[in-house]
């Protein structure tokens, strides 16, 4: 990464099952294990110019994550 972004820049990301959905049919965003949102088992960091995202699922099965970069 280079030094003139590392401090300007905020990392988000988005964890669901590969194949949730809702009653509707629709895909089902909101998706928690025991009330708790899947986005709690993913370890964001960022060390030097490299940046880690450690996910430890709750349980076996498909999953997408999706990561985004912005500018603050």
């Amino acid at each position: 990464m280079p030094d003139s972004l590392k401090h300007r820049l905020a990392f988000h990301f988005h964890l669901r099952f590969a194949h949730a959905t809702n009653t509707n049919g629709q895909n089902d965003d909101s998706i928690d294990i025991h009330g708790v949102k899947l986005e709690r088992y993913v370890l964001h960091t960022v060390q030097d110019d490299l940046v880690s995202f450690n996910i430890h699922v709750p349980q076996e099965g498909d999953y997408f994550i999706e990561i985004f970069a912005s500018l603050v």
